[in-house]
């Protein structure tokens, strides 16, 4: 007992740098880890905005909606090529699809054209969109991109809603 304490005594400095360098380590690892959590609230704590057309029988719906928890503020919709209808003139889409604030969970839900199986292989209208919906929050800007494949209502008599 007594050599120990002989040892301890003889090498306690370097005993507490080698002790104050693992506690550094520690920390640092600790701190590290905060940081991490900290970036994965705020991912997780922010507006995200969704675009999906989903058909009803034999109507096409278009849904914009915020799937996050915070509200997205100046949300913008481009969509190339500009979403024709049979029913409605390209000018809504581009005079409409402007918001200047689009609330947690809210879903703006809008009938935009029917599947007529008359249209055939004759119908002209692309088969994909791009959908790039750019907003803001908390002075940041976020762009949501979204690809749109159109082919698969075409040529359909309706769709059975689950």
């Amino acid at each position: 007992m007594q050599q120990v304490l002989c040892f301890l005594n003889q090498n306690a400095l370097a005993i507490q740098a080698i002790s104050t360098l693992i506690l550094v380590i520690v920390t640092c690892y600790y701190a590290w880890q905060t940081r991490q959590t900290v970036v994965t609230m705020k991912l997780t704590n922010r507006p995200y905005m969704n675009f999906s057309i989903i058909p009803e029988e034999r109507i096409l719906y278009m849904i914009i909606q915020n799937i996050g928890n915070r509200i997205a503020e100046n949300v913008k919709i481009y969509i190339v090529p500009p979403l024709e209808s049979n029913e409605v003139k390209n000018s809504f889409f581009t005079d409409k699809l402007s918001y200047p604030s689009f609330p947690p969970n809210y879903q703006f839900k809008m009938a935009f054209d029917f599947i007529s199986p008359e249209e055939g292989k004759s119908q002209k209208k692309p088969d994909k969109y791009n959908v790039h919906i750019t907003y803001c929050f908390e002075s940041k800007n976020y762009d949501e991109e979204y690809d749109i494949d159109y082919s698969m209502f075409k040529n359909k008599i309706y769709f059975k809603s689950n």
